[in-house]
């Protein structure tokens, strides 16, 4: 007997599952801060540099700043990313 393939809802959960018995914080830590704390960082710095915001100030000042938004908006991402995760989760699993 051929085994049915998984709708892309039900890999989705399932990923969901394997993800979630990591834990919160290493989630937060690879898809937030690893993964879009740069993106955000970046974009922050550009926007400084397109304002004339942060043209005065030194290449270490620019560093801390990327740095800063990089953990405290990867942070805040991965934390929102996680609880909306769980959120969906837990409704689709009281469906059942």
């Amino acid at each position: 007997m051929a085994k049915r393939k998984k709708t892309p809802k039900q890999e989705r959960h399932e990923a969901w599952k394997r993800i979630r018995k990591a834990g919160m914080w290493p989630f937060v830590l690879r898809r937030g801060v690893l993964g879009f704390g740069p993106i955000f960082s970046v974009l922050m710095v550009a926007i400084q540099f397109v304002t004339g915001t942060i043209a005065s100030q030194g290449w270490t000042q620019v560093g801390l700043f990327a740095l800063m938004n990089m953990v405290v908006g990867g942070t805040l991402w991965g934390l929102m990313t996680w609880f909306l995760s769980e959120s969906n989760y837990s409704r689709t699993m009281n469906r059942k």
